[in-house]
């Protein structure tokens, strides 16, 4: 059975949205949280935020890490453990420039001894949790995965997932269907693909592909379209309602958890960006030109369902 698996989208897919996604739309095996990261020495505190069971409705999270360093690694590994979480997922797929230039994310593809290093580090860990890895196919070109694949394959990870393009590409650009061939070939682990799945047949086309496939991974496509999963296992297709319902909780917790309209509609315009095509882009406009948050649900009131 294909397993569906929401990917983590920095600034959006955080507890508010995925405790509303499961509840509303559901059909995801697990979801990822946003990836922690140490600086300066200490947590984030809205790392900690996302991973604590107080905020999180759902029994299926798995939190993520990112990290220059053995050291850090096994930092958030600890803590992580205290929450009692049994599946870590360890980042090297974030193509963001200022990720990758110090190292970190997909960045870690360009130093595959210190990515050794690092996944060694995390072996005491084996009898407390279960390690996923997700990567890009290189940095600046698509043969990083070569010198990676023995490491992960050795490592030994419950899955790997691979985006089809390099961190240069970020999310733009052909899909590098060779290259995921040739590793779906060669991978020691269950594999997951990354990379496009805007539509339920999208993941369709993708399971024909790739009949050994342990899952998909979907980002930016579940935030067009939540419905995507459901629809993938025979449910009820896309519903307008739903989405402004998913919208509206989401949009309460940010009103009633940060400070003043300007720092809210900050938070909740981006999710807009991802708006589905029904949607009147006259309406659109005005919720992304909203000033106050009188204006935001003025402008939402007047979608039609």
């Amino acid at each position: 059975m294909l397993h569906i698996y929401s990917s983590a989208l920095q600034g959006l897919t955080e507890f508010a949205w995925r405790n509303a996604h499961s509840k509303i739309f559901g059909y995801i095996d697990k979801y990822y949280a946003p990836f922690m990261r140490i600086e300066h020495g200490k947590f984030r505190n809205k790392d900690l935020r996302e991973i604590s069971h107080d905020n999180n409705d759902t029994d299926n999270l798995v939190p993520q890490i990112i990290a220059t360093n053995a050291s850090d690694s096994q930092m958030m590994i600890e803590r992580i453990l205290q929450e009692g979480y049994k599946e870590i997922d360890i980042n090297f797929g974030c193509p963001f420039p200022p990720i990758c230039k110090h190292g970190q994310g997909a960045g870690m593809m360009n130093i595959p001894d210190k990515m050794a290093e690092t996944l060694k580090a995390l072996e005491q860990y084996r009898n407390d949790c279960v390690f996923s890895i997700k990567c890009r196919l290189g940095i600046n070109d698509a043969d990083g995965w070569k010198v990676a694949l023995p490491i992960f394959n050795a490592f030994r990870p419950v899955r790997l997932a691979v985006h089809p393009r390099t961190a240069k590409q970020q999310y733009s650009g052909d899909l590098d269907m060779e290259s995921f061939d040739a590793i779906y070939h060669a991978a020691e682990m269950p594999l997951v693909y990354n990379g496009n799945i805007m539509a339920a047949n999208d993941i369709d086309d993708i399971e024909r592909r790739y009949p050994k496939l342990d899952g998909v991974m979907i980002g930016r496509g579940l935030m067009c379209n939540p419905a995507i999963a459901r629809e993938h296992a025979g449910g009820k297709g896309f519903s307008l309602e739903e989405y402004l319902r998913l919208m509206a909780i989401v949009a309460n917790h940010f009103e009633n958890t940060l400070c003043g309209d300007a720092h809210t509609l900050a938070k909740i315009k981006p999710y807009w960006e991802y708006a589905p095509e029904c949607i009147d882009r006259k309406i659109l406009k005005a919720i992304k030109k909203s000033t106050s948050m009188i204006k935001y649900h003025s402008a939402v009131q007047n979608i039609q369902i």
